[in-house]
């Protein structure tokens, strides 16, 4: 069932991702996206995962977090914030991709 989890909610995150990305620039899809990222980064922090899925489950979080970080900064324009953020980004998306790899989950993972 948490991987069930996992998978739905990294799916809702690449479709939002997704949207964004085709959006020109719609203010509404880019506050959606922040908000579904917003509340699944809280909803997992709130959670205790199965012992098995502690690795993947940080890795998730991570990868959340760094979704925010790095949009938020290239709304803002801040091009040495922007940099760095988008850095995080990659390593956090490369770890849960991992992650997911080696739990044999890797379904055209919703970072990759």
């Amino acid at each position: 069932m948490y991987i069930d989890l996992i998978r739905s909610a990294a799916e809702v995150q690449k479709t939002a991702s997704s949207s964004v990305n085709t959006s020109s620039g719609d203010g509404f899809v880019g506050l959606y996206y922040l908000t579904v990222t917003d509340l699944t980064a809280r909803f997992f922090q709130e959670i205790t995962p199965p012992e098995e899925y502690e690795k993947l489950h940080s890795a998730f979080i991570e990868f959340l977090l760094s979704c925010q970080t790095a949009f938020v900064d290239e709304l803002a324009g801040n091009s040495q914030t922007e940099s760095e953020s988008k850095k995080q980004f990659i390593r956090a998306s490369k770890y849960f991709v991992t992650e997911m790899e080696l739990l044999n989950l890797s379904e055209n993972s919703a970072a990759g």
